[in-house]
Parts: C-alpha cells; sequence; structure tokens
C-alpha cells in the first residue's frame, strides 16, 4: 500500500517532462535502483526504514515500466504496434509467472 505514494511521485515526474530524451538512460537507472531497493527491504528489519524503502520500489517500478511502455510505442511503427505490445505484456506478465512455476516444481 505504501509504494502507492512512490507510483505517484514517478506518475508526476512522467506527466512534466517534455519528450523521449534519456528515457533510456532512465530505465537502467530504475531498474538498478528497484534491486537497491529490494535489497535494503530484504536487509530492513525496522518497520519505519521499510516503509520509506516500499515507497523508492513502488516509484522507481512504476518509472521504468512507463518508460520501457512509451519508448516501445514511440519507435515502434503504427501498424505493428499492437502485435509488439501483445508481446511486450505477454513477456512482461506470464514469463515471470512460467520461470516461478519451473522453480517450484522442480526435483
Amino acid at each position: 500500500m505504501v509504494d502507492v505514494f512512490g507510483s505517484l511521485f514517478a506518475r508526476l515526474y512522467l506527466g512534466v517532462r517534455r519528450g523521449i530524451l534519456g528515457l533510456e538512460r532512465l530505465i537502467m537507472l530504475a531498474q538498478g535502483a528497484i534491486g537497491v531497493s529490494l535489497i535494503s527491504f530484504a536487509l530492513s528489519n525496522q518497520l519505519w526504514l521499510s516503509l520509506p524503502i516500499l515507497v523508492l520500489v513502488g516509484g522507481f517500478g512504476i518509472l521504468q515500466i512507463t518508460s520501457s511502455n512509451t519508448m516501445i510505442q514511440t519507435f515502434v511503427a503504427d501498424n505493428k504496434r499492437g502485435r509488439v505490445m501483445s508481446f511486450y505484456a505477454h513477456f512482461l506478465w506470464y514469463v515471470p509467472c512460467f520461470v516461478g512455476t519451473l522453480h517450484v516444481t522442480s526435483p
């Protein structure tokens, strides 16, 4: 629930951006920040420290997903955008579930 505040800040930031210049750098930084934030959250045992870390996780997660989505829709030709976006959504949502299932069911 706390990560919603980070998502709100990320959406406000992306809303005031002009154009797509620098989004590829933002995507890489957001991915690294998600990793660092999740490791920090895993190592934290204090609630007052864990809640702000979750705000960062939510914010950087939205920055990464929304920026990737924006770049894909900007660079792909109009007549192929639906196919590319369905492929992107498929891998964004279903591949982690499949990989997790493989890990759980392996001997």
